[in-house]
């Protein structure tokens, strides 16, 4: 076995693949626009290509402009923008300069980047605008950050403030001192080995507050190749960069995946860009969330019927030959929806801790309803009580604290408790059945698995968002979001009275007849479980659940907590408005 010290790193590894790398763009999806690029041809549809020689130089310019601004070796740089190539670049770039990256997500309150930039240590920030600036000003400015980078170009912030300065202008000024001092970053940054830092990534917080999880060099490489290794990924690995950079799922596999292996990467840095941007990549690989394959599902049922690769081809992804579904469970309906029509659709499990991946498989090997099996160098084992325990050099070494320090996250033996419960079949796949954290323990005793009722309830096409309560109650109560879009064009299509193009979603919540139908489907669901696991009581909303409301993470996950404060109040009428005990709305 290789030490940490002989092991390769990314930037060895970017080195080697780099000249089988293309990154592409549609120039007016990027706000700002990239200013850098104006000398790349852009074609006659509006994209543009930057390939391996390109890429290459702009990530040298780039970390010796960060090293003539100020970065020095350690210091934590932020990045805070959309899916875009700057941020692919300036990821590999810090690490050139010989700095640690790390991502805010986009959506994070001022004193949300506070929190974050002083708990990291942050020096140096990339922002994707002026505002940014402007609103992020005090927090930066009281978390110590030093340096600000914005990409919108504007020479002003070079006049007005030395420690603010655009992207461009740090490309030129990385340009003229390589060309000066060719060996500038071979001196002002030390040889870096597999133990160090490859970036810093804040855990999604869905059952408490975000944790900061240091990852090495070894533990991204080792994630990455064992994903390759287990799902079999198709090469030339084609991929669509759109979740968040901040979470490592889009890390793992539109940058590291493509620094080991080379690749062409799309960007859509907006919901609203993903259709375009997927039918002109073409991918050969996609990863989604749960509400992405949502959506991808409902644009093929309104699609002319066809062959499966042409019915793929409405959504751009006739050419996938592995689509992997993670971040939350998805609804086995959709599932099979996908499946049904040719997309090879399998799950993958992991956490941050264990850089993004921990199980997968190919598309040949799935299993119903599993995630897969370890991936290579990594073991499973399950804990007395029904937890996932992971060993392997993809684990982190440990949780950052503000001092700097470590908490450890492994026990003596080595084994990281991962949270999820579940089970393994003879063959050694995993199939997960809950959130350690999230299971509900009735007043009478009985363990629920909300996770388990709640994808019972998404098979149904009515209900498009769930959530279920009861933790030291009597019975089982649920908060149910119905799929308004399926009912508006089951109205539209059945030609009713409701107001078209569209009902008010206030109107369909207490239309009679829907009530009825979710009635239906809770005792249905209710008739696959025991007594005391059924839902007794339940409430639709007229509104979803949303990233930008809080309730759900930047990666489509429920903030169970958010929920249920924000709906105490028809939560704790489930139980004491003096209705009978039965399935109901209210």
């Amino acid at each position: 076995m290789t030490s940490p010290e002989t092991s390769p790193t990314l930037l060895d590894l970017f080195d080697a693949h780099v000249d089988a790398t293309t990154l592409s763009w549609f120039a007016q999806d990027l706000d700002p626009p990239a200013a850098w690029a104006r000398h790349i041809p852009t074609d006659a549809q509006g994209w543009t290509t930057l390939t391996g020689p390109g890429i290459r130089e702009h990530v040298r310019s780039l970390a010796a402009g960060l090293v003539d601004m100020g970065v020095a070796i350690g210091d934590r740089v932020a990045m805070m923008m959309s899916n875009r190539p700057e941020h692919w670049l300036a990821d590999l770039a810090v690490i050139q300069a010989g700095g640690i990256p790390t991502t805010f997500y986009p959506t994070l309150s001022p004193d949300q980047v506070r929190s974050q930039a002083t708990h990291v240590g942050v020096t140096t920030v990339i922002l994707q605008n002026a505002g940014q600036i402007q609103h992020l000003s005090h927090s930066l400015a009281s978390a110590g950050v030093r340096r600000r980078v914005v990409l919108d170009g504007n020479s002003s912030h070079d006049e007005d403030d030395p420690n603010t300065q655009s992207y461009n202008r740090i490309l030129e000024r990385g340009r003229v001192a390589l060309e000066q001092d060719p060996g500038i970053l071979e001196r002002s940054t030390r040889r870096r080995s597999a133990g160090d830092l490859a970036t810093i990534i804040f855990t999604s917080g869905t059952t408490a507050e975000p944790k900061a999880v240091p990852l090495t060099h070894g533990n991204v490489i080792a994630a990455a190749s064992g994903l390759l290794d287990a799902a079999d990924l198709p090469m030339p690995y084609r991929s669509v960069s759109y979740l968040p950079t901040a979470h490592i799922l889009d890390r793992l596999c539109n940058i590291y995946i493509t620094v080991m292996r080379g690749g062409d990467i799309s960007f859509s840095p907006t919901p609203d860009s993903l259709p375009r941007v997927v039918a002109h990549a073409r991918p050969t690989s996609f990863v989604g969330v749960p509400r992405t394959w949502e959506k991808f599902l409902s644009t093929l049922k309104n699609a002319p019927e066809g062959h499966d690769v042409e019915a793929l081809g409405v959504i751009g992804l006739q050419d996938v030959v592995l689509a992997t579904t993670a971040g939350a469970p998805i609804s086995g309906q959709v599932a099979e929806g996908l499946r049904a029509r040719g997309l090879p659709l399998v799950d993958i499990w992991g956490l941050t801790e264990v850089a993004g991946a921990i199980t997968a498989t190919s598309s040949a090997g799935a299993r119903p309803h599993s995630v897969g099996r370890a991936v290579s160098h990594a073991e499973l084992k399950i804990a007395p009580d029904g937890e996932v325990l992971v060993r392997g050099p993809q684990v982190a070494p440990g949780y950052l604290r503000e001092d700097g320090s470590l908490d450890a996250i492994v026990d003596a033996d080595g084994w990281f408790a991962t949270g999820d419960l579940g089970s393994r079949d003879p063959d050694g796949y995993l199939y997960l059945t809950d959130r350690k954290k999230e299971v509900i323990v009735t007043s009478g005793g009985k363990n629920v698995s909300p996770v388990a009722l709640e994808s019972l309830l998404l098979q149904s096409p009515l209900i498009s968002q769930a959530a279920v309560f009861g933790n030291r109650r009597p019975y089982i109560v649920a908060l149910l979001v119905l799929d308004f879009d399926y009912l508006r064009t089951r109205i539209e299509s059945a030609s009713t009275d409701v107001d078209q193009p569209g009902a008010d979603r206030h109107r369909l919540v207490h239309d009679p007849e829907i009530e009825a139908e979710v009635a239906r489907t809770i005792g249905a669901v209710n008739g696959q479980l025991a007594r005391s696991e059924g839902i007794k009581r339940w409430h639709l909303l007229a509104e979803q659940w949303t990233t930008s409301d809080g309730t759900l993470t930047p990666t489509q996950k429920m903030r169970r907590g958010v929920i249920e404060e924000r709906y105490q109040d028809v939560l704790e009428r489930l139980y004491t408005d003096g209705r009978p005990a039965r399935s109901e709305n209210i």
